[in-house]
């Protein structure tokens, strides 16, 4: 499965790693440093495995990891952890509390050898596989799984001394057997390793003493030569302080000339300051007269400037109120024919109205031909023809209108270029009723071609008429 082990390499961050040397620093000043804990809101003792690094799970706690860490006290075990490796939390004397995984698997050799202060472990039933001595010396551990070697180097399981309870089951014993051979073999390496540590320290030893003899030789000389260097330094020390009394002497005579010349410095400073002062008040002088004699002759100049100035606007303002005068009779000649203008313009506009009103009757002859079928063709059959007949003579009069008011068009064209759109729209819609008024001409002469035939339908209209009039007639005796 793809995750990460926690291992010294990798349980902090680098720059913590390189601020503190190693992970045991870190996991100190993790543990113990109370303005670390305080600020960032953790407690002491505790300590908390992360679920992920670097974008993967956590699944392992790496060999040796917590190893011999006593200020640890408590540990919280995330779900994504599945094993806990060799000796990963060995020697912890202070560790009491851990909140285990659900999830874990599998727990190595030494796991939590020497958690003295462990007084109960509980194992989740998850775990099938724990290591030999995984919990040498803890209490007791509740465990109700079936990994092998029970029970791992504790005092009791599930609150059982199953250390001191025999067994008859050969298999139980040979595992017992096999776990005191582990824990022999365990014991004999380290002695030999403190064995091989006492040998060691034997030799320093014997180095550190022959060096200790050197030094003892070096030093003695050492001693002498500072008697002499002693004995030379107090020598040295008189000449010194005569040299110094000298010295004093030399430097009370500085200072007092240092004092009188500056003195005359300051006086020296004083003066210069006065003369430039004078020169300047002298300079300043000179360019305001020189101003005020430049300010006298601009002001001539521009009192002259003026005067021509004024002699100019004067013959301009006399020229302006004559053409004042020369503008206001323009516009009361314009404003006069505007009058006119808005006075034909009105009128050509109720002449527009008038045609307007006899083109839509001229529409409505349609409507007229088809109030045929309304009920009353026998009123309207001898008065078609002299309607059609009139219809002619409106439609000639209206052309006459028509040539009228394009002549009316064409001469304010001229004077009022605003009515152009206008004017162009008018005269559009004058074609429009002319190809209008040829439509009607041809349905007239249809008409009087057909004549024939709305007599007919006329003839059969009256009949349907007079049967519809008997009909209500009926209705009506019905309803009375």
């Amino acid at each position: 499965m793809d995750g990460v082990t926690l291992d010294k390499t990798n349980l902090f961050p680098k720059e913590w790693l390189s601020r503190y040397n190693k992970c045991e620093d870190c996991l100190k000043v993790y543990l113990t440093n109370d303005d670390f804990i305080e600020k960032h809101n953790l407690h002491k003792g505790s300590f908390e495995i992360p679920k992920e690094y670097d974008g993967k799970d956590v699944i392992a706690i790496g060999k040796d990891l917590f190893k011999n860490c006593r200020d640890l006290i408590e540990v919280i075990i995330p779900e994504t952890v599945k094993t806990i490796e060799e000796g990963a939390f060995q020697g912890c004397s202070s560790l009491k509390i851990v909140r285990s995984s659900e999830n874990l698997e599998t727990i190595g050799k030494n796991a939590f050898y020497g958690c003295k202060s462990l007084e109960k472990l509980e194992i989740s039933d998850s775990v099938k596989s724990i290591g030999t001595n995984a919990f040498k010396g803890v209490a007791n551990i509740v465990y109700d799984g079936e990994a092998e070697g029970s029970p791992w180097g504790a005092k009791c399981i599930n609150g059982k001394m199953e250390e001191s309870k025999l067994s008859l089951n050969p298999w139980v014993l040979q595992s017992q057997f096999k776990a005191k051979d582990e824990e022999l073999k365990t014991a004999n390496s380290n002695i030999v390793s403190l064995q091989q540590q006492l040998t060691t320290k034997e030799e320093v030893l014997k180095t550190a003493n022959s060096n200790i003899g050197s030094l003892k030789q070096q030093l003695n000389a050492k001693d002498e030569e500072l008697k002499t260097a002693n004995s030379n330094i107090g020598s040295l020390k008189q000449q010194l302080n005569a040299k110094e009394e000298v010295l004093k002497t030399s430097n009370s005579n500085i200072v007092s000339l240092q004092q009188q010349l500056t003195t005359k410095e300051e006086a020296l400073k004083t003066a210069n300051s006065n003369i430039a002062s004078l020169q300047q008040q002298l300079i300043a002088q000179k360019q305001e007269f020189s101003n005020s004699n430049n300010r006298a002759e601009n002001f001539a100049i521009q009192l002259q400037q003026q005067k021509e100035q004024y002699d100019i606007l004067n013959s301009k303002y006399v020229e302006q109120g004559n053409n004042i005068n020369s503008l206001n009779l323009q516009l009361q000649t314009a404003t006069s024919n505007l009058s006119n203008l808005a006075i034909e313009k009105q009128t050509l506009a109720k002449s527009l109205q008038l045609a307007n009103s006899k083109i839509e009757k001229v529409r409505n002859i349609d409507d007229f031909i088809q109030s045929f079928d309304s009920g009353l063709y026998f009123a309207l059959e001898k008065e078609l023809r002299t309607q059609i007949t009139s219809k002619s003579t409106e439609i000639s009069n209206l052309m006459r209108t028509k040539d009228d008011q394009l002549k009316k068009i064409s001469a304010l064209e001229s004077t009022e270029k605003e009515l152009l759109s206008q004017i162009a729209s008018k005269t559009t819609e004058i074609s429009s009723l002319t190809s209008i008024r040829d439509d009607q001409l041809k349905k007239i002469s249809s008409l009087e071609t057909t004549e024939k035939e709305l007599r007919t339908q006329i003839t059969s209209k009256s009949a349907e008429i007079s049967n519809f009039a008997r009909t209500k007639e009926e209705q009506l005796k019905r309803i009375s």
